[in-house]
């Protein structure tokens, strides 16, 4: 079996054979990784191929300081809190929000309601 970094350098002479060894070698762990991560199968499927597909075309950017395998692990972790951070953004919109008044409250705007018809009769007298 070729080390990962004898792939690497056959992907980078055209050999698209490797990278797909490449892929079967790394693709559960990366999958159950970014599961942890994001807690969703499809996200996780996302991450994973986006994860190849930024590593097929960054490959001339590897400089072999670190394994091919936590180079393409750090692709995979900085995608999945991308996706986290995407999914942390929830937009509302407030017209679709109801509130309830507490029924204590209720009282009390009652109250108000009638101290103000009652200022502004004393005060158009």
């Amino acid at each position: 079996m070729k080390a990962d970094i004898d792939l690497v350098n056959e992907v980078r002479m055209g050999d698209r054979a490797a990278f797909a060894e490449l892929v079967r070698r790394h693709q559960k762990p990366l999958y159950r990784m970014a599961l942890r991560f994001t807690k969703d199968h499809g996200s996780a499927e996302d991450v994973v191929q986006e994860t190849f597909i930024k590593a097929f075309n960054k490959l001339h950017t590897f400089e072999e300081r670190s394994s091919f395998k936590s180079w393409i692990f750090r692709i995979a972790i900085n995608l999945s809190k991308n996706v986290l951070r995407s999914h942390s953004r929830i937009e509302v919109d407030l017209e679709d929000i109801q509130l309830s008044v507490v029924a204590q409250n209720e009282t009390d705007l009652v109250f108000k309601e009638v101290r103000d018809v009652v200022d502004d009769e004393v005060q158009k007298l």
